[in-house]
C-alpha cells in the first residue's frame, strides 16, 4: 500500500513539475477570447480537439439561455485549426495553441474603470473547448524519473539519507549542502519535459 501511495504521490510531483497532464486524458476548458487569432489551451500533447464553441454569453458554461448550444459550435478546419508541431506524431499539438481561421477569438467593447472610451475587454469565458491530451505511452525518460524518485524514498525509508524536491499531503524533505546525482538525474529529465512558452 505504502509503495502504490508513493506512485501515485510522484505521479502528482511529476505532472506539477512539468505543467500538463502526462497520462492520457479528456479535458474541458472555459477560456477567454484574446482578441487576437491565437488561442492557449492549459495543457500540452494535445491529440485532438473534440470541440470548440463560441458564446458571448457563455459565463464559463454558467450563462442563461443554453450557453454553448449547437449553435456556438465552431468547424474544424473551417473556423480554427490545432497548430501541430511534434516531429514524431504529425497530428500532436506540443504548443497547445489553437489558432482561429479568417477571424478572432472576440473580444467585446466595454469601459474600464475611469475610463471615457471604449476598448477592448475580454468576453469571460466566452469560449469552451473540450480536447484530448497526454501519452497513450508514457515516455522512457519520464518512467525512469519516476523509478528514481520512488527508488529514493524507499531508500530514505530505510536509511535515513536526505531527499529534495518532495512535497506530498505533509510530507515534506529537503537535501542537505549537494544534491545526490539521481536527484539532479530527475530534475535534469523534468526540464527537458516541462511546458514551455510558444509565441508567433
Amino acid at each position: 500500500l505504502l509503495d502504490v501511495q508513493w506512485i501515485d504521490a510522484v505521479d502528482v510531483i511529476i505532472e506539477n513539475d512539468v505543467g500538463y497532464s502526462v497520462l492520457a486524458a479528456t479535458k474541458t476548458e472555459y477560456l477567454s477570447g484574446t482578441g487576437g487569432p491565437l488561442l492557449f489551451l492549459r495543457h500540452r500533447h494535445i491529440r485532438s480537439i473534440t470541440n470548440i464553441w463560441v458564446d458571448s454569453a457563455g459565463w464559463f458554461g454558467q450563462g442563461d439561455s443554453d450557453p454553448f448550444g449547437t449553435s456556438k459550435l465552431l468547424v474544424a478546419g473551417t473556423d480554427y485549426a490545432l497548430v501541430t508541431d511534434d516531429e514524431d506524431e504529425a497530428t500532436v499539438s506540443w504548443c497547445g495553441v489553437v489558432r482561429r481561421v479568417g477571424a478572432v477569438w472576440p473580444q467585446e467593447m466595454g469601459k474600464k474603470s475611469g475610463d471615457l472610451v471604449l476598448q477592448q475587454v475580454p468576453y469571460r469565458g466566452n469560449v469552451k473547448v473540450v480536447y484530448t491530451c497526454g501519452y497513450t505511452t508514457t515516455p522512457a525518460d519520464l518512467k525512469l524519473a519516476a523509478a528514481i524518485m520512488v527508488s529514493m524514498v524507499r531508500r530514505v525509508g530505510k536509511s535515513g539519507g536526505p531527499v529534495s524536491g518532495f512535497s506530498f499531503e505533509g510530507f515534506s524533505k529537503q537535501f542537505g549542502a549537494s544534491a545526490p546525482d539521481d536527484m539532479t538525474s530527475v530534475a535534469n529529465i523534468l526540464a527537458s519535459n516541462r511546458k514551455w512558452t510558444w509565441n508567433q
